[in-house]
């Protein structure tokens, strides 16, 4: 029986996927390749099938499908490369030329008389170098991929409270939120009725506080291995960039393993972004109404993603992530056993999709989880970043404000709570530049914490997240950490570990030695 498939159009459906894994690979685990990889060879499958059997030609049909891939991963790049997007019209217009483009090439192709054998074959030794240069560029690099999840010990242990007295832990990441001076100095807003609610319920607000790190992964990495990353790139290098592994050493890191080892049930909630999804931990809780980033990311190399967008928008997608997390967080990991909960919650961080009140907004540029440098590329002004965060700031001050007092006023032993910003905001943030980055507004983060006991005699006004594990496993193990001196160190998105210490650019007054400690 004569074939009615042919390997080109496979082959030039697969390669825009593969090209895009193997250039986010360090950011990206396998699996997630999976699926667009299946789905273009179904959709390949299925419409060579028929469209052989119509024009009785399944090398003509090959040409045509794989023609149709061309145009559909290349419309999006062309409207980069022509710096249209946003513009309705010029985009509809480039929609009408790709179409004619397809119409004429399909028209030419069945007007072919040859056998088109050659042509074929060519097509086959150009699709196969296409994709096997990039599966073997994706599979050099998971090869080449270093476990660097061993390394500090985990932490000495004191001794264990029983586990009927050990309180539960709510860790709750605010992505990128500021801390007051800077709000209002920068961004025109008084946070003084979030704040004056938290020192109401017994806060402590740290409010001289700098996040060490100027990107969530390193963040929470010093964070919660209580150190600094100074040895990573001694060990690996300036220029490491791996996300995916770093990210690995993340969900296994000291502070974490510290409380597991003490009886610690852990609860996490998805977020959509692969740096911080804790699948491994006890409870995890999968918001099953969203993509991956991975998958926005392969949807927006597409036009699809215009057509499908006014029915499930991506902007949908990342509201939905959070409400749910929002909605879950305060019954969440439900356990006789102490808990220890993670939410992290992209608020106010961009996009900016929430009003002041929770209302849905749709930015007017395509949708991304950047900031700073990387989203003004994509045409929002500073005029618009800085109307969207004071907008989302003030959605999630009005949802914790809900939150909180559930977990607080719950009966029985009364929870600790961290609420901080992993950063600060990114208005002037320039990813390749310190010299043009606002360090200041990117590392003044809201830092506040919650003790049952009303003992903030180990916290001070200038504590970093770096010192608050410290802290508070000395507080519910009995361990004997000591403070360590706060720092803060910036890195570029491309180098993430080619660090530049920014400490006495924030804190000039350190300079002289005898204050610095």
């Amino acid at each position: 029986m004569k074939s009615r498939f042919t390997l080109p159009p496979f082959l030039f459906g697969l390669f825009p996927v593969l090209f895009l894994y193997a250039h986010n690979i360090k950011e990206v685990p396998i699996h997630e390749v999976f699926l667009p990889i299946v789905l273009v060879i179904v959709v390949t499958a299925i419409a060579q099938w028929p469209l052989s059997v119509q024009i009785k030609d399944a090398r003509k049909s090959g040409l045509i499908i794989s023609l149709w891939w061309i145009l559909f991963f290349s419309f999006e790049h062309a409207v980069n490369v022509l710096d249209i997007d946003g513009k309705a019209l010029a985009i509809s217009l480039l929609g009408i030329i790709w179409i004619a483009l397809f119409v004429i090439g399909t028209l030419l192709i069945l007007r072919l008389s040859s056998s088109l054998k050659g042509l074929n074959l060519l097509l086959v030794i150009v699709g196969a170098y296409l994709v096997l240069f990039q599966t073997g560029s994706a599979a050099w690099s998971l090869y080449n991929r270093k476990d660097i999840t061993k390394g500090q010990e985990v932490a000495q242990q004191g001794t264990t409270p029983a586990r009927g007295d050990l309180p539960d832990i709510y860790y709750i990441i605010l992505d990128g939120y500021g801390r007051a001076d800077i709000l209002k100095r920068m961004y025109g807003y008084d946070n003084s009725e979030f704040l004056n609610f938290l020192k109401g319920r017994g806060f402590y607000i740290a409010d001289s506080s700098y996040s060490n790190y100027c990107q969530t992964l390193l963040s929470l990495m010093s964070t919660f291995e209580m150190g600094y990353l100074s040895d990573l790139p001694r060990e690996y290098g300036w220029n490491y960039d791996d996300r995916y592994a770093l990210g690995d050493k993340l969900r296994k890191a000291t502070a974490i393993e510290q409380l597991r080892k003490n009886g610690y049930k852990t609860v996490a909630f998805s977020t959509g972004y692969a740096e911080t999804e804790f699948t491994n931990f006890d409870y995890y809780y999968n918001y099953e109404g969203t993509i991956s980033e991975f998958h926005k990311l392969v949807l927006g190399a597409t036009p699809l993603w215009r057509i499908i967008d006014p029915f499930m928008s991506p902007y949908d997608m990342q509201r939905g992530q959070i409400e749910f997390t929002l909605n879950l967080l305060p019954h969440a990991g439900d356990d006789a056993s102490p808990k220890f909960v993670f939410a992290h919650i992209t608020l106010p961080h961009p996009p900016f999709v929430f009003d002041s009140v929770g209302n849905a907004v749709n930015p007017r540029i395509r949708f991304s989880m950047a900031d700073g440098s990387h989203l003004t590329r994509l045409g929002l002004t500073r005029e618009e970043y800085i109307k969207g965060y004071r907008n989302q700031l003030e959605y999630a001050n009005r949802r914790m404000m809900q939150i909180l007092p559930k977990l607080l006023d719950r009966p029985g032993r009364k929870p600790i709570i961290i609420v901080q910003g992993d950063h600060g905001p990114g208005s002037e943030l320039h990813w390749e530049s310190l010299r043009e980055t606002n360090v200041t507004e990117r590392f003044a983060n809201l830092n506040a914490y919650y003790f049952p006991d009303g003992d903030y005699s180990g916290l001070y006004r200038s504590i970093t997240p770096v010192n608050s594990y410290r802290v508070i496993l000395n507080k519910v193990l009995g361990t004997s950490y000591k403070r360590i001196v706060d720092r803060n160190y910036f890195s570029g998105w491309l180098a993430p570990l080619d660090f530049s210490e920014v400490t006495f650019e924030l804190h000039p007054e350190w300079l002289d030695s005898s204050t610095f400690k």
